[in-house]
């Protein structure tokens, strides 16, 4: 299959981050039928590239003890594509966010960023290189939709449009709640996201099934490496060793 392209703006990549891998791995691809392909990672373990058929379409790394030190749960990353992800970085800083790692390259693959929004939902930024992201989308078994929930709409609002450039859409939702829909590029296109205000109130803002912020950082307060990020396209060679990420 060719190699997809995410136009900036849009959702490219998708990062299961677990408490116990192996489990996480027999779950994921028992329920969907992927299949996994283990990358050592030089001095911290192995990442499982997770394939539909020949194509890459996720990832999925353990938590180590750090992460888990500092109270990081298992959870979905989502990375949007940027053109430039330093000067991404430094608008989501503007605008209120916080960089938890990055920006950092990633073995020539492209460059990237694990952040948070201001009210803490977690979010990767992808500038791609050698790889675009998900190979398969919007198919059975592979990513369709990313959905924030947030405990500020106003906020939550004014951020992606700033970051992101993202025009919105109100439409009805359950229970007289409105449901609103960012826009990338005109329209709710490849990897738009959505907004759920009914779920705002008292709990803290997290992409879907995302736990509290993937962010960490190395006890001496400076910004962890990332462990995760967009894998090798030619991850789906299985005699082809992949360096980790967050090379710097």
């Amino acid at each position: 299959m060719p190699e997809r392209s995410y136009p900036p703006g849009t959702f490219c990549w998708f990062e299961m981050v677990a408490s116990d891998q192996s489990v996480a791995r027999t779950f994921y691809t028992t329920l969907f039928g992927w299949t996994p392909l283990e990358i050592p990672v030089p001095g911290e373990g192995t990442y499982t590239a997770l394939k539909l058929g020949d194509d890459v379409v996720a990832g999925l790394f353990g938590i180590d003890d750090e992460m888990r030190s500092q109270g990081v749960l298992p959870h979905w990353l989502s990375y949007v594509s940027v053109a430039d992800v330093d000067a991404a970085a430094a608008r989501l800083a503007e605008l209120g966010g916080r960089v938890v790692a990055g920006p950092v390259d990633a073995n020539g693959q492209g460059r990237m960023v694990v952040a948070e929004d201001p009210m803490g939902a977690a979010l990767g930024l992808w500038q791609p290189k050698a790889f675009a992201g998900s190979q398969r989308f919007r198919e059975p078994g592979s990513p369709s939709w990313t959905e924030l929930m947030t405990r500020d709409e106003g906020a939550a609002l004014e951020f992606y449009r700033g970051l992101f450039g993202w025009a919105t859409r109100v439409a009805p939702g359950a229970a007289g709640q409105s449901y609103t829909h960012f826009l990338a590029s005109g329209g709710v296109g490849r990897g738009a996201a959505q907004l759920v205000p009914l779920l705002r109130r008292g709990r803290s803002g997290r992409y879907a099934g995302t736990g509290p912020s993937a962010g960490r950082k190395r006890r001496d307060g400076a910004p962890a490496r990332p462990r995760g990020g967009p894998i090798l396209s030619r991850a789906r060679s299985p005699g082809s060793p992949l360096r980790g990420h967050g090379d710097r």
